[in-house]
């Protein structure tokens, strides 16, 4: 999985063109609406099971806590949620 930065999010969100891409940018392959199971690297604890969406969620809080200024951020993840809600 990609290191997560808001440098990269904010990068990759402006390359993104649908769910399938935003997902394959962190997991390196994903279907459309997969189930997807994150894991902590000696957490010891079981790996989460999340979708698609929750994982763009999970990336919008994770940047916004990195430091990348929120409300930009805010907009491209609209922006993106839009482009997944036309496919």
């Amino acid at each position: 999985m990609t290191k997560l930065t808001a440098e990269n999010l904010h990068t990759q969100m402006l390359a993104a063109r649908s769910r399938h891409d935003l997902v394959k940018m962190y997991l390196g392959s994903a279907e459309p609406d997969a189930e997807l199971y994150l894991t902590s690297k000696g957490s010891g604890l079981p790996p989460l099971k999340v979708s698609t969406d929750v994982l763009i969620n999970l990336l919008e809080t994770e940047a916004a806590r990195a430091g990348h200024e929120y409300s930009e951020l805010v907009r491209k993840v609209h922006a993106v949620n839009q482009l997944l809600s036309e496919e």
